[in-house]
């Protein structure tokens, strides 16, 4: 019995870290593809992960778009100017959802 509570702990643990990870790969995917609509000459958006990156469990409305988390910390951004440390903000609709909005801070 113990070692199904086990698994079943562990299990989640690991699809909430793999849903965690999708939703930081949306956030990357979304400023790159609004960027360039926007006419930006980006060419990549890589979050760091580990310490530099908050999590914060929103689960509420923005307007009429519902949040469920607001990721926050350092990505790095290429464009046509090079490559720099950025800051930035992603708001996520959550598991099966997409980013709502991803923002780099200025310098």
């Amino acid at each position: 019995m113990r070692a199904r509570c086990s698994l079943a702990v562990a299990a989640v643990i690991a699809a909430t870290a793999a849903a965690s990870a999708d939703a930081i790969g949306d956030c990357e995917r979304h400023l790159v593809e609004t960027a360039r609509k926007q006419g930006w000459t980006i060419q990549s958006f890589v979050i760091e992960r580990g310490a530099s990156l908050t999590v914060n469990r929103f689960d509420d409305q923005v307007g009429s778009q519902r949040v469920s988390t607001e990721y926050m910390g350092f990505a790095r951004l290429a464009d046509a100017s090079g490559s720099r440390r950025a800051a930035f903000v992603c708001l996520h609709a959550g598991a099966g959802r997409r980013a709502v909005y991803v923002g780099v801070l200025p310098p």
